[in-house]
C-alpha cells in the first residue's frame, strides 16, 4: 500500500463519519480539507491515530457501536497499511479500542485479517 492509497482511504473514512451515531467531524473535516498534498495529509493522519488519548470523535463512534468508522480502524481493516505505520502506533490504536465493548469486538473480528495478510 502506498501513502497515497492510505490517504485516499482516510479521506473516505472521514467523509463516511458524517452523522454516524450522531457524530459530525466538525474539527477534523475542515482541518483535513485545508491540508494540501499527500505527505501533509499522511502526516495529519498519523498525528490523529498516534495520539495516546482517544479523540471526542473516536469515543463517540466507538461508544455508539461504530468502531469501523474511526480513522484507527483503517489499520485493522487494511493490515497492509502497516508497512507505512509503526507497530507502536498500531498497538496504541488497539489499546484505545480495547477500552470499549464494541472496540474489543471490532478487534476480535479483524484479528484474522492481521494474521492472514502477514
Amino acid at each position: 500500500m502506498t501513502k497515497s492509497e492510505l490517504v485516499q482511504l482516510a479521506e473516505a473514512q472521514i467523509n463516511s463519519m458524517w452523522g454516524i451515531g450522531g457524530y459530525y467531524p466538525r474539527r477534523i473535516k475542515p482541518k483535513w480539507d485545508s491540508t494540501a498534498g499527500i505527505e501533509n495529509r499522511f502526516d495529519l493522519f498519523l498525528y490523529y491515530i498516534s495520539q495516546k488519548r482517544h479523540s471526542i470523535g473516536f469515543k463517540k463512534l466507538v461508544s455508539n457501536g461504530f468502531p469501523e468508522y474511526t480513522l484507527e480502524a483503517l489499520l485493522f481493516k487494511h493490515p497492509n497499511s502497516m508497512q507505512l505505520i509503526s507497530n507502536s502506533v498500531r498497538k496504541n490504536c488497539a489499546e484505545k479500542f480495547s477500552k470499549y465493548p464494541s472496540g474489543r469486538s471490532f478487534l476480535r473480528k479483524n484479528r484474522h485479517q492481521k494474521t492472514t495478510s502477514s
